[in-house]
């Protein structure tokens, strides 16, 4: 029997399949009398990780319908992430506290060019949340991050991305190797905006090889293997300009 503990565990590590495994193995038959709503949670996010939005929504669905509040902050993440649904994204907030996960799906919103959501607003926002220790906070800094690299138009809030960024790392710990490895990729970026290949470089090549640790982890993630690619890519793209 696996507990919720380990499965949690197994989610933060990137080890998704070995997760969604070990759920499959105690629930057969989903949720309901055989899945505590802790474990479709895990097995929601582990969707979510892996690209599997419909599973993952389904799912997160599912617990919702059980009063999981994790299930909501989730389904406001793939509103903003893959349907670009302002609509859903403010319905779906109505009936949730006002939380890091909540204004992490409206700074993901915000960096898409169609987005109205003012930058000024998920900064402060972001601002006032830091010293929450929570994943929810850090994942908000890092796509604040994200934002500021994408609309930002001064050095200085390029500058301000690479501090909320290499907070974000501090924050990540050791063993989340994706999270960190899209942040130094990011890192590559904005390093070379600001005119500094050198530092670009090394970001690029340290999120290539957190890329590959985490594959070792978890080589089924069709998702983590795009990104894996796209870190070479971006690698080659720094090193032969």
């Amino acid at each position: 029997m696996t507990s919720t503990d380990e499965l949690q565990k197994m989610y933060d590590e990137g080890k998704t399949a070995e997760a969604l495994y070990k759920i499959l193995l105690q629930c057969p038959r989903g949720l309901g009398i055989d899945m505590p709503i802790k474990m479709a949670e895990i097995k929601a996010m582990c969707h979510f990780s892996r690209g599997e939005y419909g599973e993952a929504t389904e799912t997160a669905l599912s617990a919702l319908h059980c009063g999981s509040t994790k299930a909501a902050e989730l389904l406001i993440q793939l509103a903003a992430y893959v349907d670009k649904d302002d609509k859903a994204m403010k319905a779906i907030r109505l009936g949730l506290p006002k939380s890091p996960s909540v204004c992490n799906a409206f700074a993901i919103r915000a960096r898409d060019t169609d987005s109205n959501i003012s930058k000024e607003l998920i900064v402060n926002a972001t601002l006032k949340m830091f010293n929450d220790d929570s994943i929810g906070a850090t994942h908000l800094i890092n796509n604040t991050a994200r934002l500021l690299l994408k609309k930002g138009n001064t050095p200085s809030e390029i500058v301000m991305a690479i501090g909320f960024w290499h907070i974000a790392i501090s924050r990540y710990g050791d063993l989340n190797y994706h999270h960190r490895a899209a942040v130094y990729f990011w890192l590559s970026k904005a390093y070379e905006k600001l005119g500094d290949k050198t530092i670009a470089i090394k970001s690029a090549k340290k999120s290539l090889m957190l890329w590959v640790k985490q594959i070792s982890l978890d080589p089924t993630n069709q998702k983590f293997n795009e990104k894996i690619i796209g870190a070479e890519k971006r690698l080659e793209e720094l090193t032969h300009k």
